[in-house]
């Protein structure tokens, strides 16, 4: 039974969920009353590299969102396994130099 129900809830999740690529060279923002997930993100593929995130908002890191983060601030990935991060609604954000997109998940708050 209780498998039965954790099966239900990661499929009705997966159906509130949308995957969205991001491109360089733009400003993202966060829309109202959604959280991106950033989950498995490799590390960017260069020898002397910028930030991958430049971020001007919020974010809370880890699947409980065990650290919480508001201000002005770059971002590199430096392994593939990482704690999720999410981005709260309204965070402004642009890819650093060694980014041609990133794929972040859509999530109701």
């Amino acid at each position: 039974m209780k498998v039965v129900s954790f099966v239900l809830l990661f499929i009705s999740m997966s159906t509130f969920a949308k995957d969205i690529n991001l491109e360089k060279f733009k400003e993202h923002e966060v829309p109202k009353g959604k959280i991106w997930l950033l989950e498995s993100v490799e590390p960017a593929n260069c020898r002397v590299c910028t930030s991958d995130l430049r971020i001007n908002g919020g974010l809370a890191i880890g699947t409980n969102s065990e650290l919480t983060m508001y201000g002005e601030f770059e971002i590199s990935f430096n392994s593939k396994s990482h704690s999720s991060i999410k981005l709260f609604s309204g965070t402004k954000f642009w890819l650093g130099d060694s980014r041609t997109e990133i794929k972040v998940k859509q999530l109701a708050e």
